[in-house]
């Protein structure tokens, strides 16, 4: 993943090992090469941590879910059994 300082700003649970952060002075075709100059390990390991940052946050994500919806379940399952849904 290829970033500007704007971006790693807004995105701040982004870190250095999961990103590619272009410099202030490079363009993109600069960091394209600086990249591209890296060790096979090194993509590996910035992909691995990416693709754990995603499930980590997934998994936040159906917490805070759960969170908000659980309290409501017993409401809709009990409207559920008042008005049946239609099979059109």
């Amino acid at each position: 993943m290829l970033v500007d300082t704007v971006f790693i700003k807004t995105y701040s649970y982004l870190k250095p090992k999961h990103i590619y952060r272009q410099a202030l002075h490079e363009s993109e075709t600069d960091t394209m090469v600086r990249i591209l100059s890296m060790s096979d390990q090194e993509h590996t390991q910035r992909r691995a941590a990416l693709a754990d940052l995603r499930l980590r946050l997934q998994a936040d994500a159906r917490r805070k879910l759960r969170m908000l919806v659980e309290p409501f379940l017993p409401q809709i399952a009990e409207r559920h059994k008042q008005q049946p849904i239609s099979q059109t």
